[in-house]
């Protein structure tokens, strides 16, 4: 898919809204479901609407309509950095963002998806953990 493509635009758009699927998208834009199909069909997304998400949320434009650098603006990172009190990105985990940036808006949710089973079977398996302990330190009461 072509990063400028409207797909690939609205994919971003809907990344940078938090939609997961084109319904999502139409109803926190409040565009028609058809409109958002017609977008896709005429590769065109409206440039004030993309305006608009990205100054809202804070996203770079030249990220959402061009697929180019990073999804948040430079100077969003640096007043993030600097009005929060958590640590600066290691090296490996910028990294990981730029890496995941290069990929397409498919990739990325699909990688996205793993990564949240595999934390969702680490988080049951620490709670399978817990329970033994617990049951371990029952038996051991008796």
């Amino acid at each position: 898919m072509d990063k400028k493509s409207a797909s690939a635009v609205i994919e971003r758009l809907k990344r940078c809204l938090g939609a997961g699927s084109d319904s999502e998208l139409s109803r926190i834009t409040k565009v028609n479901r058809q409109t958002l199909s017609n977008w896709k069909t005429r590769n065109t997304v409206p440039y004030t609407l993309c305006i608009q998400a990205a100054e809202e949320q804070h996203f770079s434009l030249d990220w959402l309509l061009l697929g180019v650098g990073q999804p948040t603006s430079h100077a969003l990172a640096e007043e993030t950095a600097s009005n929060c009190s958590s640590p600066p990105l290691t090296d490996k985990q910028q990294e990981l963002l730029a890496l995941f940036d290069n990929l397409s808006a498919v990739q990325q949710q699909d990688l996205l998806a793993d990564v949240k089973e595999k934390s969702r079977i680490s988080e049951m398996e620490k709670a399978l953990e817990d329970l033994k302990a617990q049951m371990d330190s029952l038996k051991n009461l008796r």
